[in-house]
């Protein structure tokens, strides 16, 4: 609830994704936490702790509308510096925006978790002033 100048009080909008996260491997009872990032995971995201229940993760997030999310998750306890080295890792549809409007409910948000074991091909680290980036894929 916030509250505004006045004494009148007004309800944030908020509005729901939800779906079911696949952990293969995981035991049930192991945790898991589920980030909603408005920024691309750049600064501050929200995180969700579930349990894993029967190899999956099923969700239910109420977050701020209006507003357009991301959806990550890792598998397993964070630490200080994050998750532990190879962690199962997930990220809906490779960076698939998600528009979530006053009331709404995106459902079926479903993915899944897999170890953090093979680090990508190539990355960009820093663009050089200057400087044209000519092919830019998946990895």
């Amino acid at each position: 609830m916030l509250i505004v100048p006045g004494g009148k009080v007004a309800a944030q909008s908020t509005g729901e994704i939800s779906g079911v996260i696949s952990a293969p491997g995981l035991t049930d009872g192991t945790t898991a936490i589920i980030m909603a990032s408005t920024d691309y995971f750049r600064g501050g995201s929200l995180s969700f702790l579930f349990l894993v229940q029967n190899s999956s993760v099923p969700y239910t997030l109420s977050l701020p509308a209006p507003a357009t999310y991301f959806i990550a998750a890792i598998g397993g306890e964070m630490g200080e510096n994050g998750p532990a080295p190879g962690a199962p890792i997930g990220i809906y549809g490779n960076y698939t925006p998600l528009y979530v409007t006053p009331g709404s409910s995106v459902q079926s948000i479903n993915f899944s978790l897999a170890p953090d074991v093979e680090p990508p091909a190539a990355a960009v680290t820093s663009v050089v002033n200057g400087s044209t980036i000519t092919a830019l894929g998946e990895i």
